[in-house]
């Protein structure tokens, strides 16, 4: 006979179509051999009612069974089990940019009232991100959010419009690239951030000094690894006998106060266990009955631009110059960790298709790339690999991109 409900190998529920067979010969066994059980006939009807109700029934069974595997629990189920470690979904998040406004002393742009667009997308409005009053004529550097929510893209030098013309605002113009917001977190990434947290409330591994350092500054790091080195003798990426190393990089300028890195990577690393790096921060330790200062090593990885020239053959759907600029500075950044080397077979590939948070690919309109220049210096002349030292990144934006398109 068939196991159904937990097994040994997990949850079995009964199908429909299982339901009805075991209704069915119930039925002629206690009734008579002959008994008309058709999809057609009375009993058969009534079966299929019967056994809809009990198959939703069992479904539901699996899903509770489920609830409790982070591996098979979705939504609310995940999130409930996220909260025992006080992991939360991090919910749908806006763009930020910062805009330079010429004002009149006096001139208030409120939040949710004044706005700036880009002269091509003036649906895609940015407001401020609080009330700000002008105390002087002239430029003034507002922090703007867009009014949308999700990775919303603005390259430099595109925000130029006020949307909502005031007196005593005459001018709007973006010095740098609007820092993209995020969709709401899906159940993959939750599963990660659960797992990291789980991993922080173990001992001082490198696994658990990783998911309490990712955890603590999940929104400003954009790449964070741990080394260690437990041998007697120095190792090849020049730390010394017995320590680790964080390695990380929050941006340029950094995003993330050092005493702040120092103090997280103290709190779960054993006082016996030495740390090393680039950089230095101090936290606060427990000594006795108080606490008292101590020195954190740690590495943030130097950012190395990089400048790329790319010559393309547009077809007739071509997205155009600028959204190929964002496609490849975004996909380009998110592939490249610390030590990662710049391949330019890996860049001209990006020509060709997209790729989009849901993992839905398009095509770009490139119909041909003849070459991609690139280099550490501008006016890049050769198509080359790059070499990216282990505490060094590669980073890519649209102001150090140019593609020539024909």
């Amino acid at each position: 006979m068939t196991e159904f409900g937990i097994t040994p190998s997990g949850f079995r529920r009964k199908t429909y179509e299982d339901i009805i067979e075991e209704l069915q010969a119930d039925q002629r066994a206690t009734m008579y051999d002959d008994l008309d059980v058709s999809d057609e006939s009375i009993v058969g009807q009534q079966n299929a009612i019967y056994g809809q109700q009990i198959a939703e029934g069992w479904e539901q069974l699996e899903e509770l069974y489920n609830a409790a595997d982070d591996e098979l629990a979705t939504q609310r189920a995940l999130e409930n089990l996220c909260k025992l470690f006080g992991v939360y979904r991090v919910g749908l998040t806006k763009s930020r940019v910062t805009l330079s406004c010429t004002l009149a002393e006096g001139t208030e742009l409120r939040a949710g009232e004044r706005f700036a667009a880009t002269t091509d997308q003036p649906d895609i409005r940015w407001t401020p991100v609080e009330n700000y009053t002008a105390d002087s004529d002239g430029p003034h550097q507002v922090d703007f959010e867009c009014e949308l929510g999700g990775p919303i893209t603005a390259v430099s030098g595109s925000i130029t419009t006020i949307a909502t013309p005031i007196v005593g605002w005459s001018a709007v113009s973006q010095p740098s690239d609007a820092d993209p917001g995020e969709y709401i977190q899906d159940d993959t990434v939750l599963r990660q951030v659960r797992r990291r947290a789980i991993a922080a409330r173990g001992s001082s591994t490198t696994a658990a000094i990783l998911a309490k350092v990712s955890t603590e500054f999940a929104d400003e790091l954009v790449s964070v690894e741990v080394y260690q080195n437990d041998t007697d003798y120095p190792d090849a990426d020049g730390r010394p006998p017995h320590c680790v190393e964080v390695l990380l990089f929050d941006g340029d300028p950094a995003a993330i106060p050092d005493n702040d890195i120092a103090q997280t990577i103290a709190s779960v690393t054993a006082g016996a266990i030495a740390t090393y790096g680039n950089t230095t921060g101090t936290a606060q330790v427990v000594d006795g009955d108080a606490t008292a200062p101590k020195t954190i090593n740690f590495s943030r990885a130097v950012k190395k631009d990089v400048y790329a020239t790319f010559d393309v053959v547009a077809g007739d759907d071509y997205i155009g110059d600028v959204a190929l600029k964002e496609w490849i500075a975004t996909a380009a950044n998110k592939a490249h960790k610390p030590g990662s080397p710049v391949p330019w077979s890996y860049l001209l590939s990006l020509t060709f298709r997209m790729t989009d948070e849901n993992g839905v690919t398009t095509p770009t309109g490139v119909t041909k790339c003849n070459q991609v220049r690139i280099d550490f210096e501008e006016s890049p002349t050769l198509q080359q690999d790059l070499d990216v030292a282990f505490r060094e990144i590669a980073r890519f934006s649209t102001e150090n991109i140019i593609i020539n398109s024909t």
